[in-house]
């Protein structure tokens, strides 16, 4: 066997921090995701029966009627002894409906005195990953993995779906419509898809066997297409390893010098053939303790030998070392080529090929990706234009070919239709309509659908005060405030396309072309500047400073009280729902006053007039006189109504002789408009 050389040491201490000697190591959390029927729990199955030795919590969410999923784990948790526990959360779906029982749930868990190995989230089919880790990290809980099941013989399919989330009872049970699924009813299937694979850490492409070679292949370039940094694995029945679904423990390195360290080494290492080889390697360094991360590349990507092998870990270059030591196991396939040196190496023949290989990296695929970017508004009329013209894509993703031979084979691109968007797999990003220049418009095009939803407030639209609380973290405020520019502040365009043959010119100028033109940007501004002067009296300052005396306006009678802070905003309210004055009373109650003006708050002394009610109390953060809606309901009504002005322009962008339209509904967390290519 060749003498196995050191490895380079290319990021010391790049990323991570020490672990606490005298704190328990708290155990690692698995997001595990995917459609109904990819196989979820067939995986988690084969690993809880294959866990060598862990002792592993499961929380299975599953909203249908009769919990299947949790009825298959729990002959599985009894045949385990105490080493494994399932709860089960039946409440709705843990992104939405059932957010507030997940955190408790995890946290009763994780604060036992025999604490698990390793805690795993089996997701519904429809949950949304983001979500959840967003609802987890709210409760100071940390998800180390996301983990996405995809079925290599249905993605072709489901990419291409013109179906919604509640019209799929296979995906969200006969049920769709009520509570437990009031989050993704109206989304897209393939919309869901592909944000569960944008999310995930990890890709298991499951029922490989099931999958034709084009299939599979296609299955395999699209996730890399949608993930550039995901780990992918092809599976059959679940069989995954275990280090593909859970993370290494923190305090797995504790017996290395550099413990809590996140490193990053490169080698050149003979071998790797194939991308049976790549795996093979893989699997044997993600069996280490402490590697989070290993890249190889193989001869099918250089032509040749030695080739580079990248591992992120905690461990020593020892370990990592031992490990492909034990994987050749005395042969003299698998060796370390020392850096700038030639050797001589002979191949060792590989196994038949297998029917699949994994892609490394975008540029092996032929797929790039575009951000568009501009800081005016679209035209609503020419863009409805530009999107009448979008090529239609096949109902079956057709991505086998690898290089420059890869592409999309949709349907040839009719005159009239604007190639410039033919091979664009994806599109996301933040729009500005000029028919709105208060709230962001989120773009989204995934298989034959392209949506244009309601993305929230500008910024820019709010004070400096109420943005600063909405971002208490500097770094998230400094990165939000960098985006300003002169007087539109965080107002843009910021569009990222996926694809394959992307032309950046040929997409740039399409959207250019839908720009506003300076005669139409000077029309814009001059329309919306009563609604802009407004905006900024609203915004203060306002008639009574912090400690000013005050009456408030309970209905029945006056309050006197004083001003103890302005810009007031309670958890869970959106961005723009915020009030100038917080009071507290004479009597010690706690109110806001939801508008500057005399009929809710006046100087003290002042008229004993009665009028509406306009303030809402609270008594340590309970509210005593008046509802929560009542209390805002100056100020929502304002921002409803605008809200209600973005959807009605909204309406007129729906008829569209080329798509089949969805409705819109009335809520302001709809849609903006949504088209089936």
């Amino acid at each position: 066997m060749r003498r196995l050389r050191h490895l380079s040491l290319l990021l010391g201490a790049a990323r991570g921090s020490a672990i606490s000697l005298d704190a328990p190591a708290r155990p690692p959390m698995t997001l595990l995701g995917g459609f109904l029927g990819t196989g979820k729990t067939t995986t988690l199955t084969h690993l809880l029966t294959n866990r060598d030795g862990l002792r592993i919590a499961v929380l299975v969410n599953d909203v249908a009627a009769v919990n299947v999923d949790a009825m298959s784990l729990r002959r599985t948790a009894v045949q385990g002894g105490g080493d494994i526990e399932m709860v089960q959360l039946e409440n709705g779906c843990v992104c939405c409906s059932a957010a507030g029982d997940l955190v408790p749930a995890v946290a009763a868990l994780l604060e036992r005195n025999d604490p698990f190995d390793h805690v795993v989230i089996e997701l519904s089919g429809v949950a949304d990953p983001m979500n959840v880790q967003k609802s987890l990290g709210l409760g100071g809980i940390e998800v180390n993995r996301k983990v996405a099941l995809v079925d290599a013989n249905a993605f072709p399919v489901l990419y291409g779906s013109v179906q919604k989330a509640g019209e799929r009872e296979d995906l969200t049970g006969p049920h769709a419509h009520e509570d437990a699924h009031a989050c993704v009813v109206e989304r897209p299937v393939a919309e869901l898809l592909l944000q569960q694979i944008e999310a995930a850490d990890v890709i298991l492409a499951n029922k490989c066997d099931l999958a034709t070679d084009e299939e599979l292949q296609t299955t395999l370039n699209a996730c890399r297409a949608l993930n550039a940094k995901a780990a992918i694995v092809m599976t059959t029945f679940g069989n995954a390893q275990l280090s593909d679904v859970l993370p290494r423990r923190s305090a797995a390195s504790a017996a290395v010098p550099e413990r809590g360290v996140t490193k990053e080494y490169a080698l050149m290492l003979n071998g790797i053939n194939c991308g049976g080889c790549g795996k093979a390697v893989r699997e044997a360094l993600m069996a280490v303790d402490g590697v989070t991360e290993v890249l190889a590349q193989s001869k099918a990507d250089s032509g040749g030998h030695p080739n580079k092998v990248r591992v992120r870990c905690s461990c020593s270059e020892a370990a990592v070392v031992q490990a492909i030591a034990n994987l050749d196991a005395g042969r003299g396939k698998f060796t370390i080529a020392q850096p700038g040196t030639a050797e001589e190496y002979e191949e060792f023949a590989c196994s038949p090929p297998p029917r699949a290989t994994v892609p490394n990296s975008l540029g092996e695929l032929g797929v790039a990706t575009y951000v568009y970017r501009a800081r005016r508004p679209f035209n609503h009329q020419r863009l409805v234009e530009l999107l009448e013209r979008w090529p239609l894509p096949s109902k079956v993703l057709r991505l086998e070919r690898l290089g420059k031979q890869a592409a999309v084979e949709a349907e040839p691109v009719t005159p009239g239709r604007i190639s410039a968007f033919s091979g664009v797999l994806r599109s996301k990003g933040t729009a500005w309509l000029d028919q709105e220049p208060r709230f962001a418009a989120t773009w989204s095009h995934a298989g034959r659908h392209f949506r244009l939803n309601y993305g929230g407030v500008w910024w820019a639209m709010l004070p400096e005060p109420v943005m600063m609380q909405c971002l208490p973290k500097p770094e998230e405020f400094a990165a939000e405030r960098a985006l300003f520019h002169r007087e539109d502040g965080d107002r843009r365009q910021e569009i990222v396309f996926i694809g394959t043959q992307v032309n950046d010119e040929n997409i740039a100028a399409a959207l250019d072309a839908c720009l506003c033109t300076d005669e139409e940007l000077r029309a814009y501004r001059a329309r919306w500047a009563p609604e802009e002067r407004r905006l900024a009296l609203e915004a203060g300052p306002f008639r009574f400073d912090v400690g000013a005396r005050v009456e408030c306006n309970q209905g029945p009678r006056w309050s006197s009280g004083a001003v103890v802070a302005h810009y007031y905003r309670e958890p869970g309210w959106a961005p723009e729902e915020w009030t100038p004055y917080q009071v507290k009373l004479d009597d010690g109650d706690l109110i806001y006053a939801p508008a500057d003006v005399d009929e809710c708050i006046r100087a003290e002394p002042a008229p004993t007039l009665a009028i509406e009610a306009n303030v809402t109390t609270s008594h340590e953060s309970r509210r005593s006189l008046f509802s929560f809606d009542r209390g805002l309901e100056t100020v929502r009504a304002t921002r409803r109504a605008a809200r209600s002005q973005a959807q009605q322009c909204a309406l007129r962008w729906v008829h569209l002789h080329a798509w089949a339209v969805r409705p819109l509904d009335t809520t302001a967390e709809s849609a903006l408009a949504m088209f089936m290519l």
